[in-house]
């Protein structure tokens, strides 16, 4: 089973540290992920947030968090805890 990167919603980032988080997710967008490799790219995704949260450490530190969905497809929550500003899904794709 493969899955499809997919940012499907974004408002207006309001600070750097928003800025860097979208322009990293939307480096990903549309590109295919072998589900073997969904655990590896979840973790490299967490530890970039988490290095941009310490590089920006005057803005709101953003939270990320990964939610399954009843079709199958993985959602990518990216906020500040008040709002998520981008969201992204990995959508479940046949081989």
């Amino acid at each position: 089973m493969n899955y499809l990167l997919y940012v499907e919603h974004s408002l207006t980032p309001k600070n750097n540290l928003e800025k860097e988080d979208f322009y990293y997710l939307q480096q990903g967008d549309r590109r295919a992920v072998a589900a073997s490799e969904m655990e590896k790219l979840q973790h490299n995704v967490k530890y970039h947030v988490d290095h941009l949260n310490q590089k920006h450490k005057r803005c709101r530190p953003v939270e990320l968090s990964f939610r399954p969905m009843d079709s199958g497809d993985i959602a990518v929550f990216v906020g500040d805890g008040i709002m998520s500003p981008f969201r992204a899904t990995f959508l479940k794709v046949a081989e």
